[in-house]
């Protein structure tokens, strides 16, 4: 049986930022449904941010969101994406085929074969309407002793330099990262963490994907990072290292390791 796609053009309108759907009875085309949002560039992220918010108070079953291009302070990173660019850059395509790069990566069918549910899935660097949300329960204590106060105030004290992004499902938090650019040419990621109920789903895999794409629009050679003892399998498989001569630290009952692995660079041959 063939589905019916609707597509309706939305917009925010200047002077009261309020959302514009181009369609007498919006709430019609998206209670119930799923939702697919297309913007072609990203700036600050306020206007995704903006129409998924109101897709969902519209009832949406769930949203999708995609960009050919993201500005590296966006403040919203879609589900869907083609390039990370910087804030003064400009940008012209001439390709057979659009990058993407996909936040929710997960199998296309349920093992029942059945087709599986497009996620609400995106990531926002946490700002002050974070700070009342819920504290997200990882199980390790020394990061959840941590409040979302507590990083926000490290990103404004430490000149830009730090930075906690978080993986937001829908309305809630799934889990986050953060990272500084404190030593030339490396990245450290200080914090990676997923709610302990949603283990399994891949969160963590997203936000490792997303601190490579940050660690390469960056120019860094190297990303570092202090790894809890259980989880150096799930490191390694996204190709980290322990670092020779470095040895463990230990932080209450856990135990870290020192791990890196170089970024993968790319270039470009000219004629």
């Amino acid at each position: 049986m063939a589905k019916t796609v609707t597509v309706v053009r939305v917009g925010i309108n200047d002077e009261t930022k309020t959302v514009k759907f181009d369609t007498d009875h919006p709430q019609k085309h998206i209670c119930g449904k799923p939702v697919l949002l297309f913007d072609s560039s990203m700036h600050t992220g306020g206007t995704m941010c903006r129409v998924v918010g109101e897709a969902l108070k519209l009832g949406a079953s769930s949203v999708a969101t995609y960009s050919l291009v993201i500005k590296i302070g966006s403040n919203f990173i879609p589900t869907f994406w083609g390039v990370i660019i910087d804030d003064t850059d400009r940008i012209f395509f001439m390709l057979d085929k659009i990058p993407n790069g996909r936040l929710d990566s997960g199998p296309e069918r349920t093992k029942d074969g059945q087709p599986r549910k497009i996620q609400t899935v995106f990531i926002r660097r946490l700002c002050e309407e974070h700070l009342k949300a819920p504290q997200l329960q990882s199980k390790v204590r020394s990061l959840d002793r941590v409040t979302w106060g507590d990083r926000h105030f490290d990103m404004q004290a430490g000149g830009h330099k730090e930075c906690t992004y978080v993986l937001q499902t829908g309305k809630e938090i799934a889990g986050y990262l953060s990272l500084h650019f404190s030593d030339p040419g490396s990245m450290f990621v200080t914090e990676i963490a997923v709610d302990h109920s949603l283990t399994g789903k891949g969160y963590g895999a997203v936000l490792m994907r997303f601190a490579d794409t940050l660690a390469r629009q960056s120019n860094c050679e190297w990303v570092r990072l202090n790894a809890i003892e259980n989880k150096i399998t799930f490191y390694k498989g996204f190709g980290y290292k322990l670092i020779p001569g470095r040895d463990k630290i230990s932080l209450d009952e856990e135990v870290y390791w020192p791990m890196e692995r170089k970024v993968v660079s790319l270039s470009f041959k000219t004629d």
